[in-house]
């Protein structure tokens, strides 16, 4: 009986866990999730360890917290159609991808990988099609490599240690050039990719603010490449004018 009222009282936490998030609506560290639910210090971390390797939670490196992924939402509908995302973000991403004309996300980073929030695509028959819960690696592509730049050079550096030999950088040389890269993110607050994650592809993405929702989050524009290069400048003025406009409204509103 024992094992049985272990395996009880672990399914107890964790969907405790899952509506302390719904009651708050943003991200915690384990120490707050902790004073919150009254666990034991040491059940908390491996069930937040558990709820992550599942793909329930993500761990959110430079600021040590969790929040829950995309695929928490499918387990019922009182999560809407986002799960931290503050409306005017959510605003924010319908009416780029109305005006731009180009396929217009919201995207975070899970476990190594670029997890998608939202997405708004463009109506037109050549538009990206990218769905909710979409990424790929963190290190591979446009979005990915824009999340990294809030790495400080210590946590970059222990991210591409960590990475299996088989599904990271092929080279010394290319970890280096793409480390280089986050770093020029970091100074100049955008990254333009071309053909980076998908050939024929181009993405602009720029990081959004961690006041903004509590959470690492990049605002992309992706669409063909042939249609992004040529406006490349004109997006970026585009996006920067429209997520300065948004961060003041919620400032506001907090």
């Amino acid at each position: 009986m024992k094992p049985q009222a272990n395996i009880s009282k672990s399914v107890s936490r964790g969907f405790r866990v899952l509506e302390l998030f719904h009651e708050r609506r943003q991200p915690m560290t384990a120490a707050q999730i902790q004073h919150a639910l009254r666990i034991p210090q040491p059940s908390v971390r491996v069930l937040l360890r558990e709820m992550v390797g599942i793909g329930y939670l993500a761990y959110a490196m430079p600021t040590k917290t969790y929040f829950p992924t995309a695929r928490v939402r499918h387990l019922g509908d009182w999560l809407g159609k986002t799960i931290l995302l503050p409306d005017p973000l959510v605003a924010l991403v319908d009416s780029l991808a109305s005006e731009l004309q180009e396929t217009c996300t919201l995207s975070t980073a899970t476990q190594g990988h670029v997890e998608v929030l939202y997405v708004r695509r463009a109506t037109h028959a050549l538009a990206m099609q990218v769905a909710t819960g979409m990424g790929g690696p963190l290190w591979r592509s446009t979005a990915g490599r824009a999340l990294l730049a809030a790495f400080d050079d210590r946590q970059l550096a222990a991210f591409f240690d960590q990475l299996d030999p088989r599904s990271g950088p092929r080279s010394r040389q290319q970890r280096e050039q793409i480390q280089q890269q986050i770093r020029q993110i970091r100074s100049q607050g955008y990254f333009a990719g071309y053909d980076v994650l998908l050939k024929g592809v181009g993405s602009v993405c720029i990081p959004v603010p961690a006041q903004a929702a509590g959470v690492m989050l990049v605002l992309t524009l992706s669409g063909g490449k042939d249609r992004i290069r040529p406006r490349e400048k004109a997006l970026i003025r585009s996006m920067r004018q429209r997520l300065r406009e948004t961060l003041d409204d919620i400032i506001r509103v907090q």
